[in-house]
């Protein structure tokens, strides 16, 4: 049996190990094409940001396997072709506080996965997705529980990183 791949204009949380048993870095893929593909996320990584402020990325990338790292991804949403110009916007306009401190609209410490659900929720706003805000918990809570299921198989060579579609 073959392994699910990533699919087309799916939107997808991407957990990227970080050497931290159970703890990774968050971030969104959406596949554009075989071998074109979004990636966002938030990072405070001193090779990216050299201060360590907190930036986002929307990178056009041409694989659709943005890390090495990568432990897991799971299916978020189906995207439409014609609004990924707005997931970009989205994306690069959610607010990224740049020493930390609370998320605007919930209150919670800052952080990539904090930053992955703003952009989830802002894109329900716009009309991209829907019903993901009342499960964007659960669903972060299943991909979570994935990725540690898988995360040390990966890391040793094992496995290829978990597709969840």
């Amino acid at each position: 049996m073959t392994e699910p791949e990533l699919k087309i204009n799916n939107l997808y949380f991407v957990l990227s190990s970080r050497k931290i048993p159970g703890n990774y870095h968050w971030g969104l893929l959406l596949p554009l094409a075989p071998t074109t593909a979004l990636y966002m996320h938030s990072t405070n990584i001193r090779h990216i940001s050299p201060d360590e402020t907190w930036v986002s990325q929307v990178i056009t990338l041409t694989s659709p396997y943005p890390t090495l790292n990568a432990v897991a991804y799971y299916f978020i949403s189906s995207i439409d072709l014609v609004k990924v110009n707005t997931v970009k916007s989205v994306a690069e306009k959610v607010d990224v506080p740049r020493h930390g401190g609370p998320s605007m609209r919930t209150g919670e410490e800052f952080c990539c996965r904090v930053w992955v659900e703003d952009v989830l929720f802002n894109l329900e706003k716009e009309g991209v997705i829907s019903d993901v805000s009342e499960k964007m918990k659960e669903l972060g809570e299943d991909a979570l529980k994935l990725a540690v299921e898988v995360e040390q198989d990966v890391e040793s060579g094992g496995r290829r990183a978990l597709i969840v579609n």
